[in-house]
């Protein structure tokens, strides 16, 4: 070799030093691979160095195997590389193979290195000076042969890749394919001259850093780039970028889908204009900020991102704007702050949004009076189950919509629940004759049209009480409630009557069951006399509740509160229970007085009326005919055939059954022909009220004889005076119950009276 390969070879072996580093940084198999051919063509150029700078036959003779096994490991390592930056190692059983072939010659190789199988030194005469010469066994061929083999399995590889890899792909396996045919034919050539300076050696270095180059660091990069570039080309998001001189330098096909600016190539300033964005001057480096377009007439909402693409020195080479749609999001945000405070349905107010517009309204406008309403339509839930859930909807959406029709700075309308509205307007606009004549609403849904009615509760806000809005309200539905089962009253006010009323029902209502424990109500008999003889024969059980702290409770106070809530039947149940206990006392002390008790209309709904009659008798071992049941018509009124069936159980056990206030209705005759009874009550209070007597006398005088007729007794109640006993005589009545003779009494006064009236 010659002196003038040493510098090239320094050089070399400093780029091997480099890109050994650089490749050992890596600690995958590829990186390892790339390693293992720089250690073994630094080792090469490290001998090659020694064999150059020496000159000594004896140093080459020991060096030369190992600078030629050198050339076999980066063999080894260029196959090593094939196989896993190609993936063929993987994928092809038959390459795990390839590679143990490869690996065994590799040593085999390097051992006929030293054995000189494959090439020796000797000296040789030449003008009489001794001159080293190589001579090149026949094992050189062989080597030569199967290095090239091998040489052409790592083409062979890299060709596959190309023709089955994406495009993107194709070119990083190109460029090492195209350097190692190049690299191949030099090291051919140089073999096939036996050449000394076997300039080979740096081709393989180059080869090398050109590898890990493609591999690490320019492949990486194009395919990273084209794949950013395709990813920004079909992304969905709009992206738009401008250059220094704030022209738009590209776009991707949804930025020009959206923006027709970007066709038309215009400026940074014209853009930011027409899409509401900040101007040139005032973009910052990086911002946000939501913007709204049109876009075939549908508004669409974007947050926009500006940005600024930056070199190491901090200089902005290009602008950017990259879109993302919001539109969905924006949209059901909306949505939801709506519903936050609006009723999904009729799109009035929730009860939170109006508690606080009544008090911006009522604070912004202190000199004013003002009024909170509640309303709601009478029996809805019938109106629904009748008529479908659409119709109901139907009906609130109009009642909605006339609400909406007159909100104003000072009216304010909300939807507290089902069918219940309620307002915030001006007290002056409040007239009961003008709400009387608002009370109907008629509605047509599906060619079907139905007609409600409305009612209102009211209340007036009082600035001096300082009550809140929620109790404002709850003092309008309080109103409300107080005519809830009068259906002739449109309107309530609340006041102070109302309120003491309401509390006291409240109390009522507390009460009860521990009124029922304590045996606070108590049963008064009034007692009924019968006409024929005026002896007294049995009487009407009424209960009287004598509170601990409010002493006597008339009935007319609770007995409707109680009907109207339910609670009715948990006292009926206790009345009874208590009349049987009367009724068996009697009976073991030998009296044969009856005693009827009432039944409300609730208690044929809640509970099993020939059940509970039925027991009561067999606990107390009491006479069927003295336990005499009472009912009134409007128990018929919603389940007849129900109801009559449970009559006439009772009746086939033997109760006598009577039906109380026959004549009140307005359908009496009718409920008498239907429901199977055995007594009639007259209330002669019915009669008395009439301003025409000689008529209601008559009426009195055809009921009596239609009774008679039927073989039924009559119990005439609410007897006062002497001449309605009298006339009562005279007309064949059965019974008289009244003040006339007696007012309700414990029981032990009503059996002092019965004594005194034999």
């Amino acid at each position: 070799m010659g002196k003038y390969m040493i510098i090239p070879y320094i050089l070399l072996g400093v780029m091997d030093v480099r890109y050994l580093k650089l490749s050992l940084i890596h600690k995958n198999r590829t990186g390892k691979s790339i390693a293992l051919f720089m250690e073994s063509n630094l080792v090469a150029v490290i001998l090659g160095i020694i064999m150059q700078g020496i000159g000594s036959n004896f140093i080459d003779s020991i060096l030369i195997w190992p600078f030629y096994a050198c050339f076999t490991w980066m063999i080894l390592a260029l196959i090593e590389y094939a196989f896993e930056y190609t993936g063929l190692g993987k994928a092809f059983e038959c390459f795990k193979y390839i590679k143990r072939a490869v690996f065994v010659f590799t040593i085999v190789d390097t051992i006929n290195m030293f054995i000189h199988s494959i090439i020796r030194i000797e000296n040789v005469r030449m003008n009489k000076s001794g001159v080293a010469a190589w001579l090149y066994n026949l094992g050189y061929d062989a080597h030569i042969f199967i290095t090239y083999v091998f040489v052409a399995v790592f083409i062979l590889c890299f060709i596959y890749r190309i023709l089955n890899s994406p495009r993107i792909y194709k070119v990083k396996y190109m460029q090492i394919l195209t350097c190692m045919i190049i690299v191949s034919c030099i090291n051919i050539v140089m073999f096939q001259l036996r050449l000394w300076e076997n300039v080979s050696l740096l081709f393989y270095g180059i080869l090398g850093a050109f590898v890990y180059e493609i591999t690490f660091q320019y492949s990486h990069k194009v395919v990273k780039n084209r794949a950013l570039q395709k990813i920004a080309e079909e992304s969905e998001l709009p992206m738009v970028v401008f250059g220094t001189d704030d022209s738009i330098i590209a776009y991707n096909k949804e930025a020009e889908r959206l923006f027709d600016k970007c066709t038309q190539k215009c400026s940074l300033e014209e853009f930011c204009k027409a899409y509401n964005l900040y101007t040139p001057a005032a973009l910052e480096k990086t911002y946000h900020k939501k913007i709204s377009i049109m876009h075939e007439d549908k508004k669409l909402y974007f947050q926009c991102k500006y940005g600024e693409l930056c070199e190491n020195d901090n200089i902005a080479y290009a602008k950017y704007f990259v879109f993302e749609d919001i539109t969905e999001i924006t949209i059901v945000n909306s949505v939801m702050r709506y519903l936050e405070t609006h009723d999904e349905l009729t799109g009035l107010y929730n009860m939170k949004r109006f508690y606080e517009k009544v008090n911006e309204i009522t604070n912004k406008y202190p000199d004013d009076k003002f009024a909170i309403m509640i309303f709601n339509i009478s029996r809805f839930k019938i109106v629904n189950d009748m008529f479908g859930r659409k119709m109901g909807d139907a009906i609130l959406k109009q009642i909605s919509e006339n609400c909406l029709a007159q909100c104003s700075d000072k009216r304010v309308y909300a939807r507290v629940e089902s069918d219940n509205f309620i307002t915030l307007c001006p007290k002056s606009d409040l007239v009961i004759k003008d709400l009387e004549k608002k009370r109907n609403i008629k509605v047509t849904y599906n060619n079907i049209t139905c007609t409600v009615h409305i009612r209102y509760g009211i209340y007036e806000v009082d600035y001096d009480s300082k009550v809140d809005v929620g109790t404002m309200c709850d003092r309008a539905r309080m109103a409300l409630d107080s005519i809830k089962n009068n259906g002739n009253c449109v309107a309530a006010v609340y006041n102070d009557n109302l309120r003491n009323k309401i509390l006291k029902e409240h109390m009522y209502k507390e009460e009860l069951t521990s009124a029922i424990e304590n045996e606070d109500f108590k049963v008064y008999l009034q007692p009924q006399v019968r006409c024929e003889d005026g002896l007294v024969k049995g009487a009407e059980a009424l209960v009287r509740w004598e509170h601990r702290k409010l002493g006597l409770i008339p009935p007319g106070d609770f007995i409707e509160f109680f009907e109207q809530n339910g609670l009715i039947t948990e006292l009926d149940m206790y009345v009874w229970e208590k009349v049987c206990q009367i009724l068996k006392q009697w009976k073991e002390e030998g009296r044969d007085d009856y005693i009827a008790v009432n039944i409300s209309m609730k208690d044929f709904y809640i509970i099993d009326l020939y059940k509970v009659f039925t027991n009561l008798i067999e606990k107390y071992g009491i006479d069927k005919n003295k336990l005499r049941l009472e009912i009134t018509e409007s128990a018929f009124t919603l389940d007849l055939e129900k109801n009559v069936n449970v009559i006439k159980k009772l009746q086939m056990f033997g109760f006598i059954v009577e039906m109380d206030d026959f004549g009140s209705g307005y359908s009496s005759l009718n409920a008498l022909k239907d429901i199977p009874v055995n007594i009639i009550k007259m209330d002669m209070r019915f009669v008395s009220q009439t301003q025409d007597p000689a008529r209601a006398d008559t009426i009195i005088r055809m009921i009596l004889a239609m009774a008679k007729e039927l073989n039924m007794e009559v119990v005439a109640e609410g007897v006062e005076t002497v001449e309605q006993a009298e006339k009562l005589k005279q007309y064949g009545c059965s019974y008289i119950q009244g003040y006339l003779y007696a007012k309700p009494m414990p029981a032990e006064e009503y059996l002092e009276f019965v004594k005194n009236m034999k």
